[in-house]
């Protein structure tokens, strides 16, 4: 919704805020304008798990004929996230295009909208040189290009969960300022100085 449609809902809901009960979904959180958010109780769904996700899955396969190798399976539930709608739409997306059979994971990842290395690459180099100037020129280019903050944080998490040349403990620091980020987010805190601030406290923890 434009911030003028947001607006004329902030008045239907003054207007009938003593016989209606509203309920707002939404990706994003910060995309509500304030005058809305302040009037709302927030509520975050937690992820599906894979194996509900996988029976699901499988389960649409089956009724559409469609064969599914469980390393396919798991690509698209990794890939999701925990997100049903997400998973069920790159299946779609792959039978549109020939059938999930033939294609890669990296593909699989590309049609969830899952974030590619390429795009964290800049994010990284800026961390290890220690140079704020580059990591905020690299977040502000993530953003541009539109991928979303929450599966930005996601792949940096993973990314730096598997990274061996880091020890537990910069990993443990990480994955604490990820959490503060997020939950920020949640509140309505800027996108972009939350990754900002993530990338901030990695040059600190490296």
């Amino acid at each position: 919704m434009t911030r003028e449609a947001q607006s004329a809902l902030r008045r239907t809901m003054e207007t009938y805020s003593k016989v209606t009960r509203f309920c707002l979904v939404c990706n994003y959180v910060t995309r509500i304008i304030e005058p809305l958010a302040s009037r709302c109780a927030k509520f975050r769904f937690k992820p599906l798990a894979p194996q509900a996700m996988n029976e699901r899955l499988r389960d649409i396969a089956n009724k559409e004929g469609m064969p599914l190798s469980d390393e396919l399976v798991a690509s698209v539930v990794g890939a999701a996230g925990g997100d049903m709608r997400c998973a069920v739409t790159t299946l779609q997306s792959a039978a549109a295009l020939g059938g999930v059979a033939a294609l890669e994971r990296e593909e699989i990842a590309e049609l969830s909208g899952a974030v590619p290395p390429s795009v964290l690459a800049p994010f990284w180099a800026a961390v290890g040189a220690r140079d704020f100037d580059a990591l905020q020129r690299a977040v502000r280019d993530a953003l541009a290009e539109g991928w979303p903050v929450d599966g930005l944080l996601r792949a940096l998490l993973t990314t730096a969960t598997e990274d061996d040349a880091l020890t537990d403990e910069t990993k443990a620091k990480f994955a604490a300022s990820l959490a503060e980020a997020e939950g920020r987010l949640i509140d309505g805190a800027g996108e972009e100085l939350q990754l900002l601030h993530v990338g901030a406290s990695m040059i600190s923890a490296a």
